[in-house]
């Protein structure tokens, strides 16, 4: 009798489904894509601010501009991706193949700098989670 119990609670909890074992990785978050352009110099212009008690999970960038540029991301002075220099009409693609880049603290606004009044724009994507 206690075998066919231990039986049937075994089968039991191998059919009731696990919440978390049912979704994808990117069900578990929406994806955010911010967006920027500018026709001047910028200084420390937030560019990312995460809704109150969230960090930040950075999974790209997409940057271009018309003419020579840098462009930094930073969060308190401090870089979030290494200073990124432009040609005339360059662009480039920032990305870990779906591994974030930065992981932000908790209210953590990222920001931007430019140095020159270039026509830039800049598309950054990934999303916010609760620690």
């Amino acid at each position: 009798m206690t075998s066919r119990w231990w039986w049937g609670v075994m089968g039991a909890l191998l059919c009731v489904p696990m919440a978390s074992a049912d979704l994808l990785p990117t069900q578990l978050y929406t994806t955010q894509t911010k967006n920027a352009t500018s026709n001047t110099i910028q200084s420390d212009t937030a560019f990312w601010t995460p809704v109150s008690g969230f960090k930040i999970v950075l999974q790209g960038c997409f940057v271009a501009a018309d003419a020579a540029q840098v462009i930094d991301f930073e969060v308190s002075d401090v870089d979030v991706i290494t200073p990124i220099y432009l040609p005339s009409n360059g662009t480039i693609s920032i990305q870990s193949g779906g591994v974030p880049i930065w992981v932000s603290a908790v209210d953590e606004v990222l920001r931007f700098s430019t140095a020159t009044a270039a026509v830039t724009s800049i598309t950054c994507w990934g999303y916010e989670v609760r620690p």
